[in-house]
């Protein structure tokens, strides 16, 4: 039995759309989940891995943006009224889309920013270089230099 059933009658898992929608998902649980995949492999995907990451969650919130506009627009009967007048319901689902856009913009700055960025494999870090050392040696000096804010 599947998830759901289409408006032809044939299950949704037979569908040429399901599994296109399905493909980045199985791609990324194998390539980036499994320990199996190699590292160039991994290096090779994963600015293609991002950019369809942040375009997926981009259109997901505007489409919930949008469901909660058309929500509004049956409810209120398309009537202009002033903030204050307006039913709860307007008020909680104005919250709501301020949350999601905030939930959104907060994403995709976290996934943008190089300071949230993983280091790249191979490369050492100075926290990682204290890690590596063998028992009874001694670290090498590490000089901390001021980065001048903008």
């Amino acid at each position: 039995m599947a998830l759901c059933s289409c408006s032809t009658g044939t299950q949704c898992s037979w569908s040429p759309a399901w599994w296109c929608s399905m493909e980045p998902w199985f791609l990324g649980f194998a390539v980036f989940l499994l320990p199996w995949a190699s590292q160039w492999l991994r290096s090779l995907l994963k600015p293609v891995h991002v950019f369809f990451g942040a375009c997926i969650l981009s259109l997901s919130i505007a489409s919930v943006i949008s469901g909660i506009n058309e929500k509004l627009f049956f409810v209120l009967k398309n009537a202009t009224r002033p903030y204050s007048s307006l039913p709860g319901e307007a008020v909680f689902a104005n919250s709501t889309g301020i949350l999601v856009v905030s939930f959104g913009l907060l994403v995709l700055y976290i996934l943008l920013a190089s300071s949230w960025r993983r280091p790249d494999p191979g490369a050492l870090t100075d926290r990682q270089l204290l890690l590596q050392l063998l028992p009874g040696s001694r670290p090498l000096p590490v000089t901390y230099m001021p980065v001048p804010l903008r």
